[in-house]
């Protein structure tokens, strides 16, 4: 198993598909198997790359605080151990968090970015309201998760798909990582990085999530220069948040990745990657229309073979250092 090392901390590490490189980062308190029923969707066209954040999975668990911008630089020390000069990053609610820092923070590493389901955080940003957090904070933990599933995924495809779900929290890991990890996100504050965001940015979310309320797109997008701002009208709470996982999806995978494709050109087109949670939705922008995704980024530097020996380290850890 392979790992990678930044400030005496083993993460662990995971590379499929074949293509420029693409950066997976799941929801807090997730493992990279929150990624498992859209992985190869993705992999047919790139080599995505995931890892566990510290306190999940196969990676080290310290009990330290940690920080989304912290989790930025274990993104950074897993690219360097594998060779990726830059790559596509696409996170989803705490990792759409993460990402803002490595894109903000590290221009040069980040091709092409797409936040799902995401939030500034800090001061700015829309926080889920008080009757989502009494189901997600019930005694019952087993009561709570089942509030989560309802938050996460209309009511008729949970009907069919009984589980694991991946998406609601690695069930391994200790307690105090799991608080360890809401406290990360909790802290989150990006607004004064987020203008420093180069990279052609989509931003995606549900009309109707509550779990990350939908309000927080907008001000996503207009603080990040030049992003593009697509929601997914559903009929309810329930159905955005799956919906958007799959729509981002449903975009990434029609997205160019040749070398002739400049980063800084737009177009609106119709992709087609397969099925879709909630058929009897859409994808709207603005003013309306279909899914809007950039005609690529240059080509990145394909991943080089593991080099022999001990894992590199990216020396200093970021975590426990400020508020990320």
């Amino acid at each position: 198993m392979p790992y990678a090392t930044i400030g005496g901390v083993k993460l662990s590490y995971q590379v499929r598909g074949a293509g420029p490189p693409l950066v997976l980062l799941q929801g807090q308190a997730n493992d990279h198997r929150w990624w498992d029923p859209v992985r190869a969707d993705f992999a047919a066209a790139y080599t995505t790359v995931t890892f566990d954040y510290r306190g999940t999975g196969h990676s080290d668990k310290p009990d330290e605080p940690y920080t989304t911008r912290g989790f930025a630089l274990d993104v950074l020390a897993v690219l360097d151990e594998l060779g990726v000069r830059r790559a596509h990053v696409y996170g989803t609610s705490m990792g759409g968090r993460v990402a803002q820092w490595l894109a903000a923070g590290h221009p040069e590493r980040v091709g092409a970015l797409v936040l799902g389901c995401s939030s500034p955080g800090g001061a700015h940003g829309f926080e889920r309201g008080n009757d989502v957090r009494r189901s997600l904070a019930q005694p019952d933990r087993a009561a709570a998760g089942r509030a989560l599933l309802e938050l996460m995924y209309t009511p008729a495809w949970l009907a069919t798909h009984p589980g694991p779900h991946r998406t609601v929290g690695d069930p391994d890991m200790p307690a105090y990582a799991r608080r360890r990890h809401l406290a990360a996100s909790a802290g989150h504050d990006s607004w004064d990085a987020l203008p420093a965001i180069t990279a052609p940015t989509l931003v995606v979310h549900g009309t109707d999530d509550v779990l990350n309320p939908a309000a927080n797109a907008p001000l996503l997008a207009g603080r990040i220069p030049n992003a593009r701002l697509r929601m997914v009208e559903g009929r309810g709470t329930r159905t955005s948040r799956s919906s958007v996982r799959w729509r981002a999806r449903w975009c990434w995978s029609s997205w160019p990745a040749r070398p002739e494709c400049g980063h800084d050109a737009w177009s609106v087109s119709r992709c087609s990657a397969g099925p879709v949670i909630g058929e009897d939705q859409r994808v709207m922008g603005v003013g309306g229309g279909e899914l809007g995704h950039p005609r690529g980024s240059p080509v990145l530097d394909g991943i080089k073979a593991r080099r022999s020996g001990s894992p590199r380290s990216a020396g200093q850890a970021g975590h426990g250092r400020r508020p990320g």
